[in-house]
Parts: C-alpha cells; sequence; structure tokens
C-alpha cells in the first residue's frame, strides 16, 4: 500500500472528511482505522487477513472503504459475502450509497456495486406468460400481471427479494437453469438474470451471501463473473456453510415439486409415438415406484430417530441408480424426429433434473469415504443428506489458490483470544497464511451491562429445570418490563418453557415453535414488552435496536449435539488423527455460538440491558471459564434482587443523560 492510499484512508475517516459530511453524529473511531488501514495493506500487497470487530467499531466501513479504493486503483474487481440478509440489505441501502458519494471524488469515476442474487430469485419471462396462459393465477394475483408486463416494457428488473410479488406467484414464474433456453429463448434479450449478468460484469463489487458464493464455487466458478479478491463478513459461518453448499440433500418429495410426477409424464406423452416413447415411459413408472419404496426404506432405517448416520452402502439404492441411468441415457438418443422443440427442450430438462438426481444416489449406493459424511434426516419428511466433513480441503484447493486476497470479519471469530479454530477450518496448508488482528469493542459495556449467572446447583440435567427458566423469565419480565429474548438449545426445552411461561405471565409470547425467524421478530417489533423466545437461527443475525432489547436470557450453553452426523464425523475425524474433539471441535463451536447469542444485546453505543446464562455448568466445568472470558466487560449481579437494583439505578441515570426512561440507539 502506497502512501498516498494511507493518507486517504485517513482523510476519509478523519472528523473533517467526507463520511463526517455525510453521517449524521459521524465520529472518529480508531479501532475503524486501524481496522480500514489493515485490510488496505493486505489487498494491495496481494495477501489474506482475519480481523475480529467487536459491536461499534463499524467494521463495514472499515472494509468498505480499503475494498472500493483497491479496486478503483488497482482495476480490481471485488466480492463482498455476507451471511444475513439484515446485513445485506445495511449494505446496499444505507453503508454503499454514502460511499460512492464520498469516494466518487476520489475515485474520479462511479463507482459501480452490484447485488448478486441466486438464479431462482429472477423471474422467467417464458414461464410467466405460459402460467398466465395455463391461467395459473388466481384473480388476486392476476392483479399483479399488469406490474410485470410494465416491468418488462420498460427492461427493468425485479426480483424476489424485492417482496413484488407473493411467493404463491414466484413458485409460477421463476428462473429454472435445467429449463432455460438461454440463448435461443425468444426473451432472451429482454430476460432478467441476462440483465442483472450484464451489470455484474461493469461492476467493481458484486455483493452476495455466503451461500451464492459456495455455490458459484460449486459451479466451477461460472455462475458470477470473474473477480479478484473476497472480503466475508459475518465469516464465523464460512465453514459450515461451505460444507452445506458443496453438499446435497434429497427427499421423498423431489417429483412434487418444480416439476411434478403429472408433468414429466405429460411431457413423455407429447413425444412422436414410438419405441423411444414407450420405453422412457416405462422406466419413468419404474422409477417412481423405486423412488416410493427408497424413502419408504430410508423412513424405516431411521425409525423414532430424528437422523440417522449412514456409515454404510445402501444397496437397495443401486436399482433406483440403474433405472435414472437407463432414462437419462435413452433420453439421450432422443432426436428432432421424435418431437416438437418444445417438447424436446423439456425432455432436456428433465434429463438433467435426473441427471442430479443419479449423482447424489451414486454416492449413496457406494461405500462412504472417510471426507463425506451421509446421513438420514426424519423430520416432517424424510430427506437424505450428503456433505464434505472438512471445508479447509475446499478452501485449499479451490479459494486460496484463486484469489489474490481473502478478508474475513466477524465479531466472533476467536476463542479464549486465539484463531486457530477459525483458521484450522479454513486452511491446513502454510502457504495460505493470514494476518490476524483483534479489536475491542469500543462501547461502554463496563457500566451497561449487567451480568447475572445460574446458580450453581441449576443445570439443564435436573428435572425441573423448565421451572426454574421460567420462573427467571418472569421475576427477569417484572425488571425490564419485558422486551426478553431467550435463547434455547432445543425445541423440547423451548416447548416446555413456552407452554409454563403462557400459564404464568401476562406478557406477549413469540416463539419460533410458531412462526419463522423473520415472521417471529416482524410480530415482536409490533408488541411492546413482549417475549420472544427462539432456538439456533436466533443465536445471530437478529438485530433489535435501541430499547426493543432490554434483556437477554440464555438457557443453556450453545452445545451442538454430539450425536448429530454432521458433527460426529467431525468429532472422528479430529480422534483418528490423534486429537481431542471436545477440546477442539465442540468447545470451540459453543463459544463462537455463545458469543454471537450475547452479541444480541447492547446494539447501540448507548444501549444497556441484562444477560443472564442459566445454565451452571459456566461456573461448575473447568471449561466454562472460556465462556466467561468471552464476555465483553460487565458488572455482576450475584441475585436477581441485585440484577434488579442495578437495572433500576441504570435506568435512572439513562434519564438523566438523554432525559428518557428508555435507551437510545446507537
Amino acid at each position: 500500500m502506497t502512501k498516498e492510499h494511507s493518507e486517504q484512508i485517513d482523510s476519509i475517516f478523519s472528523e473533517n472528511g467526507p463520511l463526517a459530511t455525510l453521517l449524521k453524529g459521524y465520529r472518529t473511531r480508531p479501532s475503524q482505522i486501524k481496522m480500514a488501514h489493515s485490510i488496505a495493506e493486505a489487498l494491495f500487497s496481494e495477501k489474506n487477513a482475519a480481523v475480529e470487530a467487536g459491536t461499534g467499531i463499524g467494521k463495514s466501513l472499515a472494509y468498505l472503504v480499503p475494498s472500493l479504493l483497491y479496486a478503483v486503483a488497482e482495476g480490481k474487481r471485488g466480492a463482498l459475502s455476507t451471511e444475513t440478509r439484515t446485513l445485506q440489505n445495511q449494505l446496499i441501502t444505507k453503508e454503499i450509497p454514502i460511499l460512492q458519494k464520498a469516494l466518487t471524488p476520489i475515485a474520479g469515476r462511479e463507482i459501480k456495486i452490484e447485488l448478486c442474487l441466486g438464479s431462482r430469485n429472477y423471474m422467467c419471462i417464458r414461464k410467466f406468460e405460459n402460467a398466465v396462459t395455463a391461467g395459473l393465477f388466481s384473480k388476486h394475483e392476476m392483479k399483479k400481471v399488469p406490474l410485470i408486463n410494465e416491468a418488462i416494457e420498460k427492461n427493468s428488473i425485479f426480483t424476489r427479494i424485492d417482496g413484488i410479488l407473493p411467493e404463491s406467484m414466484w413458485k409460477h414464474i421463476h428462473r429454472d437453469k435445467d429449463f432455460c433456453l438461454s440463448s435461443k429463448c425468444p426473451h432472451f434479450g429482454y430476460c432478467m438474470l441476462q440483465q442483472a449478468r450484464l451489470r455484474w460484469n461493469s461492476a467493481d463489487i458484486l455483493i452476495m451471501n455466503h451461500y451464492l458464493f459456495f455455490t458459484h464455487i460449486n459451479t466451477g466458478k461460472t455462475y458470477l463473473p470473474y473477480f479478484d479478491f473476497v472480503v466475508f463478513d459475518e465469516a464465523h459461518a464460512i465453514p459450515d456453510i461451505c460444507c452445506k453448499q458443496l453438499g446435497f440433500s434429497i427427499d421423498a418429495h423431489f417429483f412434487k415439486q418444480d416439476l411434478s410426477d403429472d408433468e414429466i409424464r405429460k411431457t413423455l406423452l407429447a413425444l412422436n409415438k414410438g419405441e423411444k416413447r414407450e420405453q422412457l415411459l416405462d422406466i419413468f413408472a419404474t422409477i417412481l415406484d423405486e423412488y416410493t419404496y427408497f424413502f419408504t426404506l430410508l423412513a424405516a432405517i431411521t425409525g423414532s430417530n430424528s437422523s440417522f448416520r449412514v456409515t454404510r452402502p445402501i444397496v437397495s439404492a443401486d436399482y433406483l441408480t440403474a433405472s435414472l441411468g437407463r432414462f437419462i441415457d435413452c433420453a439421450n438418443t432422443v432426436d428432432e424426429k421424435d418431437g416438437d422443440e418444445y417438447t424436446l427442450f423439456l425432455l432436456d430438462g428433465i434429463r438433467a433434473r435426473m441427471l442430479s438426481l443419479h449423482s447424489s444416489l451414486g454416492m449413496i449406493s457406494r461405500t462412504p469415504t472417510s471426507d463425506w459424511v451421509f446421513w438420514i434426516e426424519n423430520s416432517s419428511y424424510i430427506t437424505f443428506n450428503g456433505q464434505p466433513i472438512d471445508p479447509a480441503k475446499i478452501f485449499n484447493s479451490e479459494i486460496f489458490s484463486f484469489y489474490s486476497s481473502l478478508i474475513f470479519s466477524s465479531a466472533t471469530l476467536t476463542v479464549g483470544d486465539s484463531f486457530d479454530f477459525f483458521v484450522s477450518r479454513l486452511t491446513t496448508d502454510e502457504a495460505n497464511e493470514i494476518m490476524l488482528l483483534k479489536l475491542e469493542s469500543e462501547f461502554d459495556y463496563k457500566n451497561n451491562l449487567i451480568f447475572h449467572v445460574a446458580h450453581p446447583t441449576n443445570n439443564p440435567s435436573q428435572p425441573h429445570y423448565a421451572d426454574y427458566i421460567t420462573r427467571t423469565i418472569i421475576e427477569c419480565a417484572a425488571i425490564t418490563k419485558g422486551n426478553i429474548l431467550v435463547l434455547f438449545n432445543s425445541y423440547r426445552l423451548l416447548n416446555l418453557c413456552e407452554e409454563k411461561t403462557v400459564e404464568q405471565s401476562d406478557y406477549p409470547l413469540i416463539s419460533q415453535s410458531e412462526f419463522s425467524a423473520i415472521e417471529a421478530v416482524t410480530l415482536y417489533k409490533k408488541e411492546n414488552g413482549a417475549l420472544l423466545f427462539g432456538t439456533h437461527s436466533f443465536w445471530q443475525g437478529i438485530d433489535l435496536q435501541g430499547d426493543l432489547l432490554r434483556a437477554v436470557i440464555i438457557t443453556q450453553l450453545p452445545f451442538s449435539p454430539p450425536d448429530r452426523p454432521d458433527v460426529a464425523a467431525r468429532s472422528e475425524q479430529i480422534e483418528k488423527q490423534g486429537g481431542r474433539a471436545f477440546e477442539q471441535l465442540h468447545i470451540p463451536t459453543a463459544v463462537i455460538k455463545f458469543r454471537q447469542g450475547t452479541g444480541r444485546l447492547l446494539r447501540g453505543e448507548n444501549e444497556y440491558g441484562a444477560l443472564i446464562v442459566l445454565d451452571s455448568r459456566i461456573i461448575n466445568k473447568s471449561y466454562g471459564s472460556l465462556f466467561l472470558n468471552s464476555l465483553p466487560e460487565h458488572r455482576r449481579a450475584e441475585s436477581m434482587d441485585e440484577l434488579r437494583q442495578m437495572y433500576e439505578e441504570r435506568s435512572k441515570k439513562q434519564k438523566i443523560i438523554t432525559g428518557s426512561t428508555e435507551p437510545q440507539a446507537d
């Protein structure tokens, strides 16, 4: 990095710089500037960096500014990948428009940034027209049709996440890669995905989520245009998402989704009469029978278990795999003599869909390798899943060697002040060196965070633990007047505590047992003094600022079930290499998730609140110190009475500072 670039960063973040002009209430933050310099150094020297940045540092601007400066100065294109839609929306609607204004004079030209989505988030005009002709839309949905026609006429783009159309319409009109005519489509010149891709090709920075990034990797890096460097925010989630996206999942509803068995049969019947048509119809009938039998067998194998790890070949899959292979081979022999152009196009899409299924089933029917884990999931329906076990192998071969720089940023990358666990899941190659930087939050946690821990005799193994949790929730709600997030590690305990709390409390209760995470948070924001109960997805990504959250209650330390198939496979791999899985996998994973959960509280500089941990293992077990030491500075309340006193004192102080009884968002 040149002296000029270093001075540009200092100028941009200075008290009289462009950010101060454009951002109300802006102030310089030494940690933010340090982070920006560190990332700039890594980018300009083509090195990798991992930065843990505590809440309030302003890490988004700290990685965006050097990324944009580097992209413009060196003529490079970068990718910015996030986990949650919340952060993605924040970047698109807040930080990026401000930075485009601030940096355009420095760049001497417009800085182009584009949002990238998976292809199913874009509308297919051909499918839309077919849906209208076939009468697939309801009377209410038809009111949206003029809006869609207007967008097509104006050659504009809208996507699934824009919320313009209901989900009931999207299922009929989304783009499907297996049934895309591409350049042969009469609407190719107006295709919304193709228009988006043209914009991507001229962008300086592409914004995407982690799932799309690894989908891009899985397609041989063909879905997105080439980019030189990658910035991963919310990087703590990357290893698990990597394994999930490069794996597969098939379920009993395969022939009841986008392309039903009736539609496949209708397409086959549309072929010209002859031997090929009859063969395909016969083979497909066999496939349906064998597919039903196969998933009946999987259900029997799983029994009453919620999941079952498969460690031996499922020989019965051979019959289904062989039938799929015969269908694919027969479909390959079909030519223009056997049907009209549209029927042949549909058949080609069906063949592609069958090929994907054949590939997944092929992995099931042979001896599982030590690199993959396979399991049956039994929830509302049966699924068969496969994932690579070690993300580091993928990063070593496909990612570190391909991009000039990888930047990893999150508020939770370390365990016990060490990056070792995070780095070990990304690479085992010493050549892939990562510069490490840990920056503490600049928030006044010591005065604003009140911490209470369970009595040593209370732990999740006790028979009346749910009663203890319920009693604590009600006591805490009386202190804070509600607005409490209660985090669970299992649906069983959540459901039990929900039932008891509803019986004993008048506070509105919104639970993940009834709503999705997005729905629950939306409802919670509309209620005054509500209680929000959530499990796994609630530990991270939820952003409830200001008075929306006055307390977080953690009911259990968030250890993953050791018998969960993917966890068990990783544990075995560590043990085979001479390690200790509990210390090297289970504890670090739980600590990072614990830090994510505690991080839901105090999202703004002037906020205050109570953190209550009800799992006594945090003080009774030797590993508990790793959890305790991961907390920021705080005041500790030894009892609920003391917590009440501290909370009321802090509330009075807030009233003096702001003239309000409520905490203010940053």
